[in-house]
C-alpha cells in the first residue's frame, strides 16, 4: 500500500487534499518553450488545485468547443496553470498526443476513461489503465498519451495544466507528428 500524504487543506472545503507520497519538489520550476522559458507548478501542487476545483465545477461551461465526439472548454486560464473541463461521448478518442511541453494532471468527474501511454523514448509496450469518477493521473512533461471513453455513458474530465496548455503534437506511428496544433482560446465564462 502506497503511503499517503496531507497536502493542505482549502479554505471552504472540509475535506483534506491526500495524495501519494512524493519526493519533495520545488513548487515553481522552469520548463523551455519553443521561443521562451515558461514556469510551470509541480505536479503536487497541480494535484491540489485539481482537488479544490473539482469540487467547485456545479454548472456546465457556457461555451463548448464540439470536435469528434468530445466537447471542452477552459474553465481556469492563470499566468501558472490553466484548466479544462471535456466532455466524452461514448467510444470518443483523443488519439496519442503530448501537451507542447505542459504537464498536468488528469482527473476523472463523471463515468469511466482509458488512458493509454506510449514511452517514446524507450519504446516498450503501450500501458492502459482504466480511470474512473473519482480517479486522478498525472501527466508528465514527455507523456505521450491517448484517452478514450469505452461508454456506455457520457464521462466528464477535468485536465489542468502547467504552463497553461498551448498546443498539442499528434503522434503517428512511432515519431511525433510534424502538425502542431494550437489550441483555440476558449474560456467558459
Amino acid at each position: 500500500m502506497q503511503p499517503w500524504t496531507v497536502i493542505g487543506t482549502q479554505s471552504g472545503l472540509e475535506q483534506a487534499v491526500r495524495m501519494p507520497s512524493v519526493p519533495p519538489t520545488t513548487p515553481l520550476t522552469r520548463a523551455i518553450g519553443a521561443d521562451r522559458v515558461r514556469p510551470r507548478l509541480s505536479i503536487r501542487t497541480l494535484f491540489f488545485i485539481a482537488s479544490g476545483l473539482a469540487q467547485s465545477i456545479i454548472d456546465p461551461p457556457d461555451s463548448w468547443v464540439t470536435e469528434d465526439g468530445r466537447r471542452y472548454a477552459r474553465v481556469r486560464d492563470r499566468l501558472l496553470y490553466d484548466a479544462w473541463l471535456i466532455e466524452w461521448s461514448p467510444t470518443s478518442t483523443l488519439g496519442l498526443h503530448d501537451h507542447g511541453g505542459s504537464q498536468g494532471v488528469l482527473t476523472v468527474l463523471r463515468g469511466q476513461l482509458v488512458e493509454t501511454r506510449r514511452d517514446a523514448r524507450r519504446r516498450e509496450r503501450d500501458e492502459t489503465q482504466t480511470l474512473r469518477a473519482g480517479d486522478a493521473t498525472p501527466v508528465q512533461m514527455a507523456c505521450v498519451h491517448a484517452v478514450s471513453n469505452p461508454g456506455p455513458e457520457v464521462a466528464v474530465s477535468l485536465h489542468l495544466y502547467s504552463p497553461p496548455l498551448r498546443t498539442t503534437n499528434f503522434v503517428t506511428g512511432e515519431e511525433r507528428s510534424p502538425n502542431r496544433i494550437t489550441l483555440p482560446s476558449v474560456t467558459a465564462r
